[in-house]
């Protein structure tokens, strides 16, 4: 379980980082998500 932790932890800062860098350069990302249930797109909105 602590390594379940580890790895969404980690997903978790590189979606941060994306956020960030997405922001900083007035970029946007478009995702059309149907397996994943939204997980994508609330990763990144939620950071």
């Amino acid at each position: 379980m602590e390594n379940e932790c580890n790895i969404e932890n980690k997903i978790r800062m590189n979606y941060r980082h994306l956020t960030q860098l997405l922001i900083s350069r007035h970029l946007t990302i478009t995702t059309m998500e149907s397996a994943t249930s939204g997980q994508i797109a609330s990763l990144i909105t939620d950071t």
